[in-house]
């Protein structure tokens, strides 16, 4: 592994970025399933937003900060027996950035965000699930899924 994929936190640019064999490998593969790992995660705008590049060559998410905020699935944000949303939609600022964000582990990414929170932890899988781009959007829709 390269010394620039092994950094694990990211106050500006690019995040992650993988050597070619690494990237080669795509999606992660564990004992039991794949899991999609990005290829570079980046803070763009000073963290009002972050990409995620899915795929080498291709799948780009780009993420609104706000919208990944209301996404956390914490349990001070969501209620863990119910699955009922705590966090309240206009208690987030329409200008909420990332501060920081951190690896966790090869599953998932964490965000430090500008209203203070900090104990959400986003999996690829999840993140890839809700990727807002217009073809995974048109693709939830089709499914029926509201991810």
């Amino acid at each position: 592994m390269t010394e620039e994929a092994k950094r694990t936190s990211c106050e500006g640019g690019s995040l992650l970025r993988k050597s070619g064999s690494e990237a080669a490998r795509g999606a992660s593969v564990s004992a039991f399933k794949k899991i999609p790992v990005p290829y570079v995660i980046e803070r763009v705008d000073d963290g009002r937003e972050i990409t995620f590049q899915w795929e080498e060559q291709g799948h780009v998410g780009r993420y609104p900060a706000r919208y990944l905020r209301l996404a956390c699935q914490c349990a001070a944000c969501v209620e863990e027996g119910s699955g009922r949303q705590l966090l309240d939609p206009d208690a987030i600022p329409e200008d909420i950035r990332a501060l920081s964000v951190r690896l966790v582990g090869q599953y998932a990414v964490y965000f430090g965000w500008s209203d203070g929170h900090s104990t959400g932890i986003y999996p690829y899988e999840f993140l890839l699930g809700i990727c807002p781009c217009p073809e995974c959007t048109a693709r939830r829709e089709r499914e029926g899924t509201s991810e």
